[in-house]
Order: C-alpha cells, then sequence, then structure tokens
C-alpha cells in the first residue's frame, strides 16, 4: 500500500525530531567540539524545526551563546540570528530574549564575537531601535572607542547606519570616524572598509550637513585613484548623487578624472564613469566635448555589452554638443550596434535614434527607420517597445510612399502580446497617420485606438486615449461620435490615468464635436470636476475651459462657477 502524504510527513516529522534530540544532547556534552558541532547541526536544521519545539531549542542556544568557549558562543550567536528571519509574528518575549542577548555579545571578551554583535544590530536596526534605541546607540557609540581596531571598525560603520537617530554633535563625530575609514589602508580586506564607508555616506547622504560636504566630496575624489574597482565605483556613485554641491572648478577637476577612469582596467569602472561623465555633462569645457565625444566612439566599437550601453545613453544626453563632424559616426555607429545580438545593447540603440533626431544627417534617415522597422520585429519586448516608440518620433523621416508600410507595421504591433508595445505603438500610430493620404486607411488606424480603448491594461486605455489628439482625422462625423460615446464610457473608468486621460480628450477634439453631444459631455465634465483626483479634476476644467464657447446657455453658469473655483 503506498503511503499517503500525511504518514509520509509524519515520518520526516519523527526523523527530525530524533535528530534534534540526539543534538541537543550533544549540545551539553563535556567536549567543546561536540557542543560546537550539535550546535552548527542545529543551525542546518532551523528551517525544518517543527514550531512545537522551536522555543525549546531558542533556550538552548540562548543559554549556549554564554558557554565558556568562543567558537560555541560564536555559532550559537550566529543560529539565534537565523531564527529571527522565521520567527511568526506573535514571538515578540523570544525575539526580544534574541536581541538582549545579541546587544549583551556587543559586551564579550571575544573581538570577534563583538563585531558579529556589532554587525548584526546595524544589519538589524530596525529590530534594535524598536525594542531599545538608546541603548543600541550608546552601545554602538561606545564601541567606537573599543580596544580593538576591527571591532572600533565595525562599529564605526554600524554608527553610520545610526545618524538619524542621534544628536547633531554625535553626528558630526560619526562623519568624522567615516571619513578616516574612507582612507584606511591596513590588512588584506582594507578596501572592503573603504568600500562600506563610502556606502554608508550613500544610504545617509541627507544626514551630512552642508558644511561637511565638501570635505566628503573631496574624500570620494581621492578615492578615484583607489587600487580596488569596487571601491572606484562607489566613490564615482556617491558623486553622482549630489552635482549640486560641485562647484564649476571642481566638477571639471571630475570630468577630467572620469575621462581617464573611461581607461581604467576594469569594464565596471569605465561603465560608471561613462555614466557619471552624462550627470556631471554641464561641467564639461566646450574644448573637451570632441574628445569625449570620440572617446565614447572608440568604447561603443570595441568594449563589451557592459560598456557600449552607457555609451549609447551617452550621446542622447550629449545630442546638442556633439561636434558636426562627428554626427555622422554616432549615427552610423547606432545603426551598427542595432544589429548587435543582445537585447541589452539593441533596445537602447532603437530608444537613442528618436531622441537623435535633430542630429541625423539626411542621408542616413531611411536607414534609421528601416533599421526601426527591423527592431520593431524583434522577439524582445525590450526592443519591440523603443522601436515603436521612437518610429512615432521620427515621422518626418519617413518618405511618403513609405508611410503606408510604417503603419502597417504599427497596427501590427498594436495586437502585441506585450501591453507596452501595446502602448507606445497606438500613440505612434497616430503620429503617422498625419502622413498617410489614405482616408480609409486613417479610418482603421482611429478604430483600432478605439478598440485599445477597451484594452485589459490601463496604461494601453490611456495611450489609445492619448493618441486621439495626433489622429489625421477625415470628416465622418459617425467615427467621431463613436469616439465621444467610447469617451463618456471611460470617463466612469475604475482608473484614474484613464479617467484623467479621457476627460482631456474633449478638449482636443473640440473643433470636431458634433454639437448635439455636447450637453452629455458637459454634464460628465462637471462630475469629473468634483472628483477627489487632482489629476481628473484638472484635465475635466482644462477641457471645459477650450470648450466654454460651444457650452449650452442653461449650463453656463455651473460652468462659470467650476472655472472660478478652480483658479482659486
Amino acid at each position: 500500500m503506498p503511503q499517503t502524504k500525511e504518514k509520509k510527513e509524519k515520518i520526516t516529522e519523527d526523523k527530525i525530531n530524533e535528530k534534534l534530540d540526539a543534538l541537543l544532547k550533544s549540545s551539553g556534552d563535556v567536549f567543546t567540539d561536540r557542543r560546537r558541532d550539535a550546535v552548527l547541526s542545529i543551525q542546518g536544521l532551523y528551517r525544518k524545526i517543527p514550531d512545537y519545539r522551536r522555543k525549546g531549542v531558542i533556550d538552548r542556544l540562548l543559554k549556549l551563546s554564554s558557554d565558556k568557549n568562543e567558537n560555541v558562543r560564536y555559532a550559537s550567536l550566529e543560529t539565534l540570528k537565523n531564527f529571527i528571519n522565521i520567527l511568526p509574528d506573535d514571538s515578540d518575549e523570544i525575539l526580544s530574549g534574541i536581541l538582549k542577548r545579541i546587544i549583551a555579545a556587543s559586551y564579550d571578551k571575544s573581538t570577534d564575537i563583538r563585531k558579529f554583535a556589532i554587525r548584526t544590530i546595524a544589519e538589524l536596526k530596525l529590530l534594535f531601535i524598536e525594542k531599545d534605541k538608546d541603548e543600541v546607540i550608546k552601545r554602538i557609540l561606545a564601541l567606537c572607542d573599543d580596544s580593538d581596531d576591527s571591532v572600533k571598525i565595525s562599529a564605526a560603520l554600524a554608527s553610520g547606519r545610526f545618524m538619524d537617530l542621534m544628536l547633531p554633535s554625535a553626528r558630526r563625530n560619526i562623519i568624522e570616524n567615516v571619513i578616516l575609514l574612507c582612507r584606511y589602508d591596513r590588512g588584506y580586506d582594507a578596501w572592503s572598509v573603504r568600500n562600506e564607508a563610502v556606502k554608508i555616506f550613500r544610504e545617509e547622504l541627507e544626514y551630512i550637513p552642508e558644511t561637511r560636504m565638501w570635505a566628503v566630496a573631496e574624500e570620494m575624489f581621492k578615492l578615484l585613484d583607489d587600487e580596488e574597482s569596487v571601491v572606484k565605483v562607489s566613490a564615482i556613485g556617491f558623486l553622482e548623487e549630489i552635482p549640486d554641491f560641485i562647484t564649476i572648478d571642481f566638477g571639471k577637476e571630475i570630468i577630467l578624472k572620469l575621462m581617464e577612469l573611461t581607461k581604467d582596467k576594469d569594464w565596471e569602472v569605465r561603465a560608471a564613469s561613462v555614466n557619471a561623465i552624462i550627470t556631471f555633462r554641464d561641467f564639461i569645457p566646450e574644448k573637451k566635448t570632441g574628445e569625449i565625444v570620440a572617446r565614447f566612439l572608440k568604447l561603443g566599437r570595441e568594449e563589451g555589452w557592459g560598456v557600449k550601453r552607457p555609451c549609447i545613453h551617452a550621446f542622447s544626453e550629449l545630442k546638442k554638443a556633439i561636434p558636426g563632424d562627428l554626427r555622422k559616426e554616432v549615427i552610423e555607429l547606432i545603426l551598427n550596434l542595432s544589429k548587435d545580438r543582445d537585447w541589452y545593447i539593441k533596445s537602447p540603440a532603437a530608444r537613442v535614434s528618436g531622441k537623435l533626431k535633430e542630429i541625423t544627417p539626411d542621408e542616413l534617415k531611411e536607414e534609421v527607420i528601416a533599421m526601426l522597422i527591423t527592431l520593431s520585429g524583434d522577439i524582445d519586448w525590450s526592443v519591440r517597445r523603443p522601436a515603436a516608440q521612437s518610429l512615432g518620433e521620427l515621422v518626418e523621416f519617413i518618405p511618403q510612399p513609405d508611410a503606408d508600410l510604417v503603419a502597417e507595421q504599427l497596427m501590427k504591433l498594436c495586437g502585441d502580446r506585450d501591453f507596452g508595445v501595446r502602448a507606445f505603438s497606438i500613440l505612434s500610430l497616430a503620429r503617422i497617420s498625419q502622413i498617410v493620404a489614405n482616408v480609409e486607411k486613417n479610418k482603421e488606424m482611429i478604430q483600432m485606438a478605439l478598440k485599445l480603448c477597451d484594452d485589459p491594461d490601463w496604461s494601453v486605455r490611456e495611450s489609445a486615449l492619448k493618441s486621439f489628439k495626433y489622429f489625421n482625422y477625415p470628416e465622418d462625423s459617425e467615427l467621431v461620435e463613436k469616439i465621444v460615446l467610447k469617451l463618456l464610457e471611460l470617463n466612469d473608468d475604475s482608473d484614474w490615468n484613464v479617467r484623467s486621460a479621457s476627460a482631456r480628450v474633449y478638449g482636443n477634439l473640440r473643433k470636431i464635436i458634433p454639437e448635439k453631444m455636447i450637453p452629455a459631455i458637459v454634464k460628465k465634465l462637471l462630475k469629473l470636476a468634483s472628483e477627489r483626483d487632482n489629476n481628473v479634476k484638472v484635465s475635466a476644467v482644462r477641457s471645459l475651459r477650450e470648450l466654454k464657447r460651444r457650452v449650452p446657455d442653461e449650463m453656463v453658469g455651473e460652468v462659470d462657477e467650476v472655472l472660478k473655483k478652480s483658479k482659486s
């Protein structure tokens, strides 16, 4: 007879209990190694321990965390920490006992245990401050003066995570300590201390007073010469977060240093440097722009995907500053990168094509459109989305004979399985309609927008509504009536984004809305103007203002009152 599921679970539980009994017995052995091994075995078993036995095991571990042997104490504390993550919500008493024991461990004679305790307190900050904030902060600050350097470092790093709870005077001391840790160079893992110090400054940025921000920024600049890539990348990241504190002269220094780092031996540093140059683009000296663009072109041709991607984005951010003699090279590189087999490169290539509209040479415009049509059929949605979006932004690039071809592709994409592709495609389709001469084709495109107004995804419905602003409308009152009826329906949509977008369309179509539908529209807009959601309210009021001349006489007073109230 096959065993039932319940019977199998019972056998498993019995085996765990049997093993647990043996381990708890061994944990009281006179030999240190056996006690330690028992605790380590419990650590490997802690997730499988039955709920009704958990408290007994934790009580035993709490006792062992005061064992005379350092290794047993350490293993017990480590196991107790693991239990914190799986305790049920009604375990306040047990949790409190574990947290108190970890705080007590910060007084242990073993430096490793004191370090473990202080790191755990920092890691589980929210739990500890909820139980005893004052004691925890007092202990962290005391450990900053510990007799052991490694404990001091751990405490100084931990104190940085508690800056939000400390008085300004204590914060100042912590900042000075963390600055010193940015220079720490003793031991093979000194780099990890420096990196952790930078991370603390990044995480606690809002608590660094303006008077010390310059000193911290200078320290980060020095770390751009660190021997470890991880530290350099962290320092670059910090500087990127404080551009408002950077002076013009210092910003120029940073740019020059970042240019050096684009030649660093590690690709992570090169990639971070490219991104940072984009952040600090306002500090680029005019005479250096050509050199920077040329450098990015070289990186875009020769580097791996991790560096190529930020270079692609950099071209769009620097487009106004790209020298005329390099513009064709930039577009040719984008065209070449669009053929990459990796979506990570094709995706930004597609997106940037639309953003580089102003610098694209006439002789390459058709190639760009052909490239986007190809990418819009890519197997990856992250490539199809930006391709569809950019096609709408580059309507002027599309030759009249190719307008129908592009429209057909976008119509196809409006039925894509990815909601983002559908959303971008309908907006681009509406813009393309401006160059589609065929009236029936235009009607088909508008019908597609109406269809997508019923899409299950709110963002697609919103995009379909926004697309009505851009269509080239044929003289067809019946089609406009269908649009208005759909708008009246979507004015009551469950999503505020859709209600807001649908309210706004009335103003966009004010010149072609049939007279007989105005009263129903105004009535609906008056209702939307009193909605709690401000976005919906603003859209409704704006459309009422644009339709004011067409408001029926009997509704003018009510409309005027709403418009007057909106101004106040």
